[in-house]
């Protein structure tokens, strides 16, 4: 893309830290999700009025997520000095370092619907995906094709990643101009299209929550102001809570205060749980999940289901710290040598 007069990041711009939140965050987030389809997504196993409503919003976990890219992405290309020409090495990066571990989830659990498939009582539905739908998950079309569907649900947002990576390459020289008549335009797309496109699993929708985290990154690195920062926080805010749900925007709205106020917040445990958290997204369903329902329909012991839930993430846990080290790791630093 060729902007008129694009901002000089070339020019030894000022460099932004890394956040110590962004990984405690990332961390937690992972949790949630894993929490949220461990126990809440397992027919039958809460179903307690108070309970089973406190464990859907871990699903909120998403959201997070999305507000953390919403200030990574941008955070990246502008210590990166991005100015366009680097958009093949970008985006090269991102898919060395998680489309393989992300293949091998989506084969591993492909191989465990076979699996089960063959073991008496392990339920009735045969959850195999057709050759379409599995080679959909390539590239992660699944939601450009009718009826086709996803091997794991949590996927989707993973399809929406890509989608922004894809559109802050080409929107970030607009979006970081130092003149608001070039930031304009990107404003008024992203937003236009967030009401026109309202469907979850494209971009679009998402954009005013991404828009959090960028606006961040803008005012941290100087290209606008603290005003200019809050009207458009103030606008993605109304518009989440328009198009989504009121949760959605409180919840997107807690994350970028939490991280502009605790931007050094780190602990062993949110560390670890960051450093495992794509691992953890990536094999929950296939791991915890899986456990859990064996226990339930082999041991019976379902009258100890917090026991039953803590080993569950526990074992989750516990193989996304192997995943993470074997598979996740060795593409990391593949990619950090492009």
């Amino acid at each position: 893309m060729m902007i008129p007069n694009p901002p000089k990041l070339s020019e030894s711009p000022r460099r932004l830290p890394f956040l110590p939140v962004i990984e405690s965050l990332r961390g937690i987030a992972s949790l949630m999700v894993c929490i949220f389809h461990i126990v809440y997504s397992t027919e039958g196993f809460v179903n307690h009025p108070v309970w089973k409503p406190f464990f859907y919003y871990f699903s909120y976990g998403v959201q997070v997520f999305f507000v953390i890219s919403g200030v990574v992405i941008p955070l990246s290309l502008w210590n990166l000095h991005y100015n366009g020409s680097q958009i093949k090495s970008f985006l090269f990066r991102r898919i060395v370092r998680l489309e393989p571990p992300y293949l091998l989830s989506v084969l591993l659990t492909t191989l465990y619907f076979f699996l089960r498939n063959k073991v008496p009582g392990a339920g009735e539905e045969n959850l195999i995906p057709s050759l379409r739908d599995f080679l959909l998950h390539i590239g992660y079309l699944v939601p450009f094709f009718q009826d086709a569907k996803w091997i794991q649900m949590s996927y989707w947002t993973l399809g929406v990643e890509l989608q922004y990576y894809l559109a802050m390459s080409g929107l970030f020289l607009l979006l970081f101009h130092s003149r608001l008549i070039f930031r304009m335009p990107a404003y008024l797309l992203m937003f236009g299209s967030a009401f026109l496109i309202q469907n979850e699993f494209f971009v679009f929708a998402s954009f005013p929550i991404f828009l959090l985290g960028i606006s961040w990154v803008q005012n941290k690195s100087g290209i606008i102001t603290q005003t200019e920062r809050y009207l458009v926080s103030a606008f993605a805010a109304f518009s989440i809570y328009w198009i989504f749900t009121p949760e959605y925007c409180v919840i997107s709205v807690l994350t970028i205060i939490v991280i502009d106020n605790f931007e050094t917040f780190s602990s062993k445990i949110t560390r670890f749980l960051g450093k495992i958290s794509y691992s953890l997204y990536l094999t929950h369903s296939i791991t915890g999940a899986v456990l859990l329902h064996f226990i339930l329909d082999f041991i019976h012991i379902s009258g100890y289901k917090a026991l039953t839930a803590f080993i569950s993430i526990a074992f989750a846990l516990l193989i996304a710290f192997f995943y993470s080290k074997w598979i996740e790791e060795p593409f990391k630093k593949i990619a950090s040598k492009y």
